[in-house]
């Protein structure tokens, strides 16, 4: 096409984009279409109102060209404020958010489509933007300032890759004011530019110059020291923009990095990230959050890739004073993760001088590709799924490949065939429980004290009936036990060696930490209550469970099942009756098999065979 031919104009650009879009989908692929299609009727019909035109959708994504930036910035205002009220009243698990950028400038029309920098920035601005939020160029900006009634708040001057532009976000709520400078070059190695270089620069200061009015009393709601006296941080999940991209593992890496490093001290207290999904997932605000669960600083980021470049905003808030205190934007390539994760970690030893713990765990891998796979392995194993551990198992096997002698991708396999055994679709149980075994085993003669490894080989050893092998180190493992995953597992190994005292104790402390850690542990410690002769506390902990809706599958009918049993053993059978019917119309029917394969690898058997006989009473099955 020749430059005669083409054809340019000055155009209102709009584009928006679903936040967290791949992780609704493969949570309920279902549901998050179904509530997507709602989500851009309603879009489109405010399309028309305002006089917008949808020239272009990528599934999730819609760009609209508009007649006027007021018409744009109107629209936009009223989408978000009708998805907030939407999400609010509607009963979906699903609940969408969006993202919107504004911008007017050049484009080329070619049909229906329009392309160039007009739009290339407008999708900058959106990708800029905060959850439920909207961000704006300044030339929408001095178009539509006092011809709107918004609040309209400066984020000053930003350049992303070749478009440099100043962005203005449009104030929605009180809790969106933020403060964003641009991010210099597209190195993230730079120590000023760092995931925790920022943190590190908010904590030091708090921790030295005391800036923070922290007030103690309101760090948490109980009065455990091991919380009372530490800086209580929040990891939000890093947010994945980007959709389709064979690198969208690094925003979960990139959490997992976050939260693993600074776990590792201990005079900051981290929460586990099931709470940061949780605070995600339900939408907490703030203050919310403050008043929920204490946190003093909250971390949260947004991961976007483009070809082979990584872009990574960030934002810190100081929930004492409800603040962002420092926000940056980013640029790097993949190689460069690994030296941007050492700095990282060396800046917090040297500059905080805090003495790291002692399950600090090593990168898996050196090996870009390697650590790819791991994180999407395990991402896949912590499914629990037919399907997740048989794409866990292939993917650990490429690693493998690669490196043939890592002993914590030989691990992920070991957890892979234990897995594979309690979801019934092992080939040969006695044979993967075996390698599962000799995998463990390995693993410590190289490093003794890895916790993984010891629950492991103590977990099956409980399976083949070896108590006295599985029992063996439980003494260590409850004091080496400190990250949730590891004080989860301990309790299951301390319940398959028959000390429900030491289950309660282990998971009072997970609680701690990780208040919203998956459902399935807190039955395990109903049914702890119930062994050591509580039932009084085992039923009111049960009966308070019973008012949220578990994720897990079968936790909400397990404690009901779990209420028709104490009641029966308090020859109330009437409440028996009635909770195991309420237990009927839920929408996973849980079988005595079922129940039973909880205690696969007790050695006391009494309680699941006792529980499962009273509840055949009520209907239970086989």
């Amino acid at each position: 096409m020749s430059e005669e031919e083409i054809n340019r104009k000055i155009a209102v650009i709009f584009a928006t984009d679903v936040v967290g879009y791949s992780k609704h989908m493969e949570v309920d692929e279902s549901e998050t279409v179904k509530n997507l299609r709602a989500c851009e009727n309603l879009l489109t019909g405010l399309f028309e109102k305002h006089k917008g035109r949808l020239f272009n959708t990528g599934g999730d994504s819609f760009l609209a060209e508009f007649p006027s930036a007021v018409s744009a910035v109107e629209c936009a205002v009223a989408f978000q404020l009708a998805i907030q009220q939407r999400n609010k009243l509607d009963k979906t698990t699903v609940k969408l958010e969006f993202r919107i950028g504004i911008n007017t400038g050049d484009v080329i029309q070619e049909k229906e489509n329009l392309l160039g920098d007009g739009v290339n920035v407008a999708a900058r601005l959106e990708a800029l933007a905060q959850t439920n939020g909207i961000t704006i160029s300044k030339s929408v900006y001095d178009f539509v300032k006092g011809k709107t009634k918004f609040e309209f708040n400066d984020i000053g001057l930003q350049k992303v890759k070749q478009n440099e532009f100043h962005a203005f976000d449009i104030i929605l709520n009180n809790e969106q004011k933020r403060s964003l400078r641009t991010g210099k070059g597209t190195n993230l190695l730079k120590p000023a530019i760092s995931i925790l270089t920022i943190f590190l620069l908010v904590v030091g200061i708090s921790f030295y110059l005391n800036i923070f009015s922290m007030n103690k009393s309101n760090v948490t709601k109980t009065s455990n020291k091991e919380i009372s006296d530490r800086v209580l941080v929040l990891v939000k999940p890093f947010d994945l923009a980007s959709k389709g991209s064979d690198l969208d593992y690094i925003a979960k890496a990139t959490t997992d990095h976050v939260n693993s490093t600074l776990s590792n001290y201990r005079m900051i207290l981290v929460l586990e990230g099931s709470t940061g999904k949780f605070v995600v997932e339900n939408e907490l605000t703030n203050t919310e959050i403050k008043n929920q669960f204490g946190v003093n600083l909250m971390i949260d980021g947004t991961v976007q890739i483009a070809g082979e470049q990584i872009r990574i905003s960030t934002n810190i808030t100081n929930l004492d004073i409800n603040q962002i205190v420092s926000s940056e934007i980013f640029e790097l390539s993949e190689g460069e993760l690994f030296e941007a994760q050492d700095k990282i970690t060396n800046r917090l030893m040297s500059e905080l001088k805090l003495t790291p713990n002692t399950q600090h765990n090593a990168r898996v891998s050196e090996n870009p590709e390697v650590y790819k796979l791991n994180s999407l392995a395990f991402g896949n194993l912590i499914a629990w799924t037919r399907q997740g551990a048989s794409k866990a198992q292939e993917l650990w096997t490429q690693a493998l490949e690669i490196e043939p002698n890592n002993l914590r991708l030989k691990m992920g396999l070991g957890w892979v065939a234990h897995q594979k055994v309690l979801l019934g679709i092992s080939d040969n149980p006695s044979d993967d429980l075996q390698n599962a075994l000799e995998i463990a085993m390995e693993m410590l003669e190289e490093e003794p004290n890895q916790v993984l490894a010891m629950t492991l080989a103590s977990v099956v050893h409980g399976i083949f009936g070896n108590y006295e092998e599985a029992c063996l180190k439980l003494e260590d493992m409850n004091d080496l036990a400190m990250a949730p995953n590891d004080l989860a597992m301990v309790a299951y190994i301390n319940q398959n060696c028959d000390d429900n005292a030491q289950v309660i104790k282990v998971l009072e402390r997970l609680f701690l930490i990780a208040p919203h850690y998956p459902s399935w542990i807190r039955y395990y410690y109903a049914y702890a209550l119930i062994q050591v002769g509580e039932l009084d506390a085992a039923f009111d902990y049960a009966q308070e469970q019973t008012k949220y809706s578990h994720s897990y599958y079968g936790a909400n009918e397990t404690f009901l099942l779990i209420l028709s049993y104490i009641s029966d053993k308090r020859k109330n059978t009437a409440d028996a009756k009635k909770f195991f019917d309420e237990y009927t119309r839920m929408p996973n029917k849980l079988t005595g098999t079922h129940i039973k394969s909880d205690f696969s690898s007790a050695q006391n058997q009494d309680f699941p065979n006792d529980f499962v006989n009273t509840l055949k009473k009520y209907g239970l099955t086989d």
